[in-house]
């Protein structure tokens, strides 16, 4: 595990080169760098997870001291580059409670102990307060930038909204869950409305995990699955207690708290994480834990039946086989899905739907952002003006994530080309049922009521748009719209100076809609400010 650790340094390494290489600041931007872990938080996390591995191993050889030092200081470095803050909290409690049993193993002074720590957290309080609070601090001092990039809260009120949707999925599913690995296609149902991010709202990005490990798992496998998540950590936390209490030698003593600490500072990372998605941290987790078992079992003198060792080796087997076919197929699939990708860039329709239906099998029909393999065969079918073949798949698509705005809205489009209008305003108020700021969808719905000639409900439905709206479609139906809108407006009020006014002050759509941007600006109607603009006599 020492050797993957270092591993995982190599290929950060290769990430901060790569990034000096192309001419960006190492130490900016750092939310580019994640090796090939998807991301720097799970960078970050993997780079923690090595780190009891580098501690235990200072107690070898030589050779593995030098190696261990080495991953122990580069694996900090990096950490504190990347910045991200489940982690550094991680280590600092890691740290700490590895310091604070040295410092009680060296003096045995509890007095002095406690002086100590106060101290430490006194002046560390201090510091990290003055850096995080005084905003007229010269933002030049990289120590003031450091802090300032950590102090932003926006990726935690993120969280905090994931949280909320995460507690609404568990009051509704409280026993058995959403089922695992189905988070991400329920999430959508309990509202992207508070969210800020615009590219969530539109479902241009889609958000697959809640940022919390334990979360999840209740989401997804009820309270019984959280429980036994919760127990896994309970045991493995008093398994390394009682083994560091009861053990007589220094070295197993010292690999035994090392572990206890890790543990302390890993749970904290899955509370703001998701290192459950990935294998290689659970990986690394499992050694871990099988450290402990196979030593406290041997400690205590527990001694396995043979028939039991052989019930054991035999539901393994099972298991081994059965995995090993669920990965190979899968494994297959993301080599399609790959080359399905690359398809969809380059509009090669014809490759893209041979690559969805080479990629979906028994155990694969949804890829890893929750998108439904058939919504690219549907994609695909639609742009060949297959319209009838794009609604079977997209309708398959729906059944698999009922709650993908993306997929609502394609399904309503798709309605709307058939003429079939009444299902497609259906799917556009589905998705806007789960999105109201979503653009497409809302814009979609604007067309309908502008081909049924409804101009006070197109209007109606336009104006919840944001004026900064850059989407294509957005001013070119705004116009058509608050064109018909003055036009019944001057008819109903027969002013014959308002009206000269008016075909005087607008000459161009532009003109038109700068005047409704005015009223909106203003807080006024659209009408009102009609009225509010007319000259006095």
């Amino acid at each position: 595990m020492i050797f993957f650790g270092i591993v995982c340094v190599i290929i950060t390494i290769f990430a901060f080169i790569n990034k000096s290489i192309i001419g960006q600041n190492l130490f900016r931007q750092v939310d580019l760098i994640s090796g090939t872990f998807g991301n720097k938080n799970l960078l970050s996390s993997i780079l923690y997870c090595s780190l009891p591995f580098y501690f235990i191993g200072l107690k070898y050889s030589k050779n593995y001291k030098i190696l261990c030092v080495s991953g122990i200081l580069l694996t900090l470095f990096f950490l504190v580059t990347l910045r991200s803050r489940s982690v550094l909290i991680a280590l600092i409690l890691f740290l700490s409670l590895n310091f604070i049993r040295y410092i009680h193993k060296v003096f045995f002074k509890k007095k002095f102990l406690v002086s100590i720590l106060g101290l430490f957290l006194l002046g560390s309080s201090i510091y990290f307060s003055s850096c995080l609070g005084n905003k007229n601090i010269s933002s030049t001092l990289f120590s003031n930038q450091y802090f300032n990039r950590i102090s932003d809260n926006k990726t935690f009120d993120a969280r905090v909204l994931f949280w909320n949707n995460s507690l609404k999925m568990i009051e509704d599913n409280f026993i058995f869950g959403v089922g695992g690995g189905n988070w991400g296609i329920h999430f959508p149902k309990y509202g992207l409305s508070n969210f800020s991010n615009h590219e969530i709202i539109n479902g241009k990005v889609i958000v697959d995990n809640p940022h919390n490990d334990f979360l999840k798992i209740f989401c997804e496998i009820g309270i019984f699955g959280f429980l036994l998540f919760a127990a896994i950590f309970i045991i493995n936390l008093y398994y390394s207690f009682t083994l560091y209490k009861k053990t007589n030698s220094s070295v197993e003593k010292n690999k035994y708290f090392i572990i206890f600490s890790f543990i302390i500072g890993y749970l904290f990372i899955c509370f703001f994480d998701f290192p459950s998605n990935r294998i290689e941290h659970q990986l690394l987790l499992i050694s871990i834990f099988s450290i402990l078992s196979y030593d406290y079992t041997v400690k205590s003198n527990r001694n396995s039946k043979k028939v039991r060792k052989c019930l054991i080796l035999i539901v393994s087997i099972i298991a081994l086989i059965t995995s090993t076919t669920i990965v190979l197929f899968r494994l297959n699939s993301e080599k399609h899905i790959f080359l399905l990708q690359q398809a969809n860039l380059s509009q090669n329709w014809n490759e893209v739907i041979k690559e969805s239906e080479l990629a979906e099998n028994y155990f694969y029909k949804i890829d890893t952002k929750t998108i439904p393999l058939n919504w690219y065969k549907a994609t695909a079918y639609f742009h060949l003006k297959k319209y009838k073949e794009s609604l079977i798949e997209y309708r398959k698509a729906n059944n698999f994530n009922p709650n993908n705005i993306s997929i609502l809205n394609d399904l309503g489009t798709n309605y709307f080309v058939l003429s079939q209008l009444d299902k497609s305003k259906d799917y556009y108020l589905k998705a806007l049922k789960i999105s109201p700021k979503y653009e497409e969808a809302r814009l979609n719905l604007v067309a309908i009521y502008l081909h049924e000639k409804k101009f006070d409900k197109a209007f109606s439905t336009i104006d919840l748009i944001n004026t900064e709206s850059s989407h294509t479609n957005y001013k070119r139906y705004l116009a058509s719209i608050l064109e018909q809108k003055i036009n019944k407006f001057l008819i109903s009020k027969k002013d014959t100076e308002l009206n000269t006014f008016l075909k005087n002050s607008i000459k161009t759509e532009n003109d038109l809609v700068t005047l409704y941007f005015l009223s909106k600006k203003n807080n006024y109607t659209f009408e009102e400010y009609i009225n509010k603009i007319k000259p006095k006599k």
